[in-house]
């Protein structure tokens, strides 16, 4: 789903009544299901001062991974606005006040949130102030401000303007169940709101939308795909209550298409009008409110998997590759036995909790556990989301000194729509680049730079998100500062191709190589990777991308974690989660513990454990190095020209 409005009159609606609808002695929406992340909230508060002059204020409290926001703006005019600046998720200036310039009006702002509480949405809910005067009146007053904060910042005349809050707007980052509260008006109580969408995963053969208020089920809208707009007038505690809904871009414009759902109370007589009429009717004596949610698929599944404290596990190795790891401890290259070994890291005990995402191969999205038991179903019940490897390999690229591009375009999105109806919510693409002498050529890195953005809104079109990969192959006597020059060359190509296929950088990961030496150029100190990785990416990728997968590059795993935990650890702007999606730097050990017996798959699935536990106690930079080394952890697993 995209987006959800809710739109409800000043008139408090009593769900509880038992004409609240056919549906409102069903059960409610399970509690148990985890409701969507909120990112943003923007109230709209309409002041009348004492002369009768109107003012529209917006506030909008914003949080992301790395940062909390507060701004204020002060009617149509953009110029006119107050903005909190922000960093490491802490208000930079937690308490002041400030006189915004206005041809209109002397507006002044005080604000205290030194001693905010916040639960999980952005706004906080307890120990904060903010304070608004428009033309010496007071104008807007949030939080618990207290008589005496008052009486020491105005005079005990200080009039006081009537204000109404007219509209509230959520954006939200999750999956299908969205949960928020809102009073309709000032005598009202605060009523719950629950809207869920049902689907296969939840044994409906078609989508199914629920809207409950307050426990209450108002409205079930079967076979929604076909049903994705339409009307229903609601009788509740003596009022008409219409409730309209228009769901068509949530299934035929999954990139960036919106839902859309208001309620609204009216007399008998008044004709429906959707929210942007109603809002043109300046001249209405009576204050409605509205209730907007906003919730986006691609964007809510990006920002999960670059979750500090978790990563992706790349398990999307080609029948071809899995079978030389196989044969490196005397396994035969068979289904029953790739599907084991599978088996053994999907199904590790407390594994999952350090994982957003798994990366799988075509072969592995459709396996299942030895009882039956899809690995797409496990994955998703532990709270990680499947992947897809799309791409179809590497070509050389003629009229180049060996160098190549990716192929796999073609039907890309009948097998986007296929991997998605199968569970797969990513997709991950490797485009392959080597440094020499006059490599990579600026043929090299448009050729791939285009291929990856060809393929990024393709995806994004059918609903995945797509993992950006330009691996620059760490072959080679090159010294560190030359592996970031064309680093940065590479990652500026990606993100000009990105903008110019109209891709949605919220909705994408990056998944880059650290910035290293040549394998054979001597090795450097992790805080000299660090330092040099994370200028490569501040100066190339915008902020909108959520997170940074990298990938490990034939670094041992010991090596990779510890490099990912200095990145971590160093001081400065990184807008972005960085985490892990290792492939190599997360089985070496395991399965070398296993070799391929059963009865070691328990002391396989413990080495397993003990890599997840390191590469995320490294997305927080709390990593130690004391993880306990397993057989192989230690040593490097670069493969010169590495190929999947």
């Amino acid at each position: 789903m995209r987006d959800i409005v809710s739109c409800l009159s000043e008139n408090a609606i009593n769900v509880s009544h038992s004409s609240c609808s056919s549906y409102s002695n069903n059960a409610c929406i399970s509690p148990s299901l985890i409701p969507s992340i909120q990112n943003a909230v923007s109230c709209f508060y309409k002041i009348i001062l004492s002369t009768q002059k109107q003012l529209l204020v917006t506030v909008t409290w914003c949080k992301n991974h790395t940062a909390q926001d507060l701004s204020i703006n002060f009617g149509n005019d953009s110029s006119t606005s107050f903005k909190l600046n922000t960093s490491g998720g802490l208000f930079r200036k937690k308490k002041g006040s400030k006189v915004i310039d206005s041809d209109s009006s002397k507006i002044e702002v005080f604000w205290d949130l030194s001693s905010a509480k916040y639960d999980s949405g952005p706004a906080p809910v307890d120990g904060f102030y903010v304070l608004v005067m428009v033309d010496s009146e007071i104008g807007l007053v949030l939080g618990d401000i207290g008589e005496e904060i008052i009486s020491k910042k105005l005079k005990a005349s200080t009039p006081v303007a009537k204000t109404s809050l007219i509209s509230r707007q959520e954006h939200c980052s999750g999956n299908t169940l969205y949960a928020t509260k809102a009073q309709f008006c000032e005598t009202g109580i605060q009523h719950d709101i629950l809207i869920k969408c049902s689907g296969e995963n939840e044994g409906q053969k078609y989508p199914v939308l629920s809207v409950c208020i307050d426990k209450k089920m108002v409205i079930r809208v079967k076979r929604l795909q076909w049903n994705f707009r339409g009307n229903q007038t609601l009788f509740i505690d003596g009022l008409l209550v219409d409730l309209m809904w228009d769901v068509h871009d949530w299934f035929y414009n999954p990139a960036s298409g919106s839902a859309v759902f208001m309620f609204r109370t009216r007399s008998g007589m008044e004709s429906r009008l959707w929210l942007e009429e109603k809002l043109l009717q300046k001249d209405q004596e009576r204050v409605e409110f509205s209730l907007l949610i906003y919730a986006y698929e691609l964007i809510a599944n990006a920002a999960y998997i670059g979750t500090p404290g978790k990563g992706i596990l790349a398990a999307d190795e080609s029948t071809g590759t899995i079978g030389k790891r196989l044969a490196s401890i005397n396994v035969e290259n068979v289904e029953p036995n790739r599907r084991a070994f599978r088996e053994l890291l999907f199904c590790a005990p407390d594994v999952l909790q350090f994982l957003s995402g798994v990366i799988l191969f075509e072969e592995t999205l459709y396996q299942k556990r030895a009882d039956g038991k899809p690995f797409v179903d496990i994955l998703k019940e532990g709270g990680v989301l499947p992947g897809i490897k799309v791409d179809k390999g590497i070509v050389e690229l003629a009229g180049t000194n060996g160098e190549t591009s990716t192929l796999g375009l073609d039907g890309l999105a009948e097998r986007c729509q296929k991997y998605y109806e199968a569970g797969a919510r990513f997709a991950k693409w490797r485009a392959v680049l080597k440094i020499g002498p006059t490599e990579p050529s600026q043929l090299a890195i448009n050729e791939n730079a285009n291929g990856l953005a060809r393929y990024a809104i393709i995806c994004q079109e059918n609903g995945l998100v797509p993992i950006v990969e330009p691996e620059i192959l760490v072959d080679g006597s090159h010294d560190i500062n030359r592996c970031a020059d064309v680093t940065e060359r590479v990652l500026a190509a990606c993100y000009k191709a990105l903008n110019d296929h109209h891709v949605l950088l919220e909705g994408t990961l990056l998944k880059p190589n650290m910035v290293n030496p040549g394998s054979d150029s001597p090795k450097v100190k992790p805080e000299v990777v660090a330092e040099y990785t994370v200028r490569a990416l501040q100066r190339t990728v915008p902020p909108a991308v959520p997170a940074i997968v990298f990938l490990s590059g034939g670094q041992s795993e010991e090596e990779a974690t510890i490099n990912l935990n200095a990145m971590n650890k160093l001081k400065g702007k990184k807008p972005w989660s960085l985490t892990f999606s290792f492939g190599r730097a997360l089985q070496q050990s395991t399965l070398k513990a296993w070799a391929g017996k059963e009865e070691n798959v328990k002391k396989a699935q413990a080495a397993f454990h003990v890599r997840c536990k390191a590469n995320s106690e490294a997305t927080l930079g709390s990593y130690k190095g004391d993880a306990t080394l397993g057989e192989g952890a230690a040593e490097s697993l670069h493969v010169k020209d590495y190929k999947y």
